[in-house]
């Protein structure tokens, strides 16, 4: 099995690193997809962070590069993607063809905080989809949001009581416990799950020991 972790704007960083590594133990291929063709950046806020992936990247640009990932259909994989990682990755997985063989490759996609992806609440997937949502988002209404998504048949949505960001070091609404706790469920024996499953496992109700 594959899995395509998609970043966020601050790209890869040690703890991205360090999961990858650890699902390649379990004998997952893994591939890190970020804004900056893997180069470590070092931004003193989230400001600059966005302010760079606009000129480094954009969000169009994104989707490109993660539909490249997707061209080998001849192998299953499972998407990871972060923020704008995860809205980009659910615009590549409907840019797929239909039927197509790397359309059926792509197991589940499984997505964190994906603010961006109220821009695009007509697309409507044929994987089965997993979004993990913050608390609340501060620029937009996540409960319209959320609402929309879970009208359609293959979406599943989780809502944590975190904050945007807080899988990420980088972030100021990084938290340790919660982020540890999420990448301990998604190891390499849980990604292999089936995403039902899996779904059950992210579920809020397991966290509260963390809060």
């Amino acid at each position: 099995m594959q899995v395509i972790i998609i970043t966020d704007i601050f790209g890869v960083t040690d703890k991205l690193f360090a999961y990858g590594q650890q699902l390649e133990t379990c004998g997952c291929r893994v591939e890190i997809i970020d804004p900056y063709q893997g180069e470590t950046q070092e931004f003193a806020n989230e400001q600059i962070a966005y302010q760079r992936f606009n000129l480094d990247c954009g969000f169009a640009a994104y989707v490109r590069q993660i539909s490249a990932a997707l061209a080998d259909g001849s192998q299953e994989k499972v998407m990871l993607g972060f923020s704008v990682g995860a809205a980009a990755a659910y615009k590549a997985v409907d840019k797929l063809a239909h039927g197509s063989a790397q359309e059926k490759a792509v197991r589940h996609l499984i997505g964190f905080y994906p603010g961006q992806i109220r821009h695009h609440l007509d697309i409507n997937p044929r994987c089965p989809v997993t979004l993990v949502f913050p608390d609340n988002e501060p620029h937009f209404a996540l409960d319209k949001v959320i609402n929309s998504l879970t009208e359609k048949p293959r979406i599943d949505c989780i809502r944590t009581p975190f904050a945007h960001g807080f899988m990420n070091p980088l972030s100021a609404n990084y938290h340790q416990a919660a982020a540890n706790h999420y990448f301990a469920q998604l190891s390499g024996e849980n990604i292999r799950l089936s995403p039902q499953v899996l779904q059950r496992i992210l579920l809020p109700e397991h966290i509260t020991q963390i809060l």
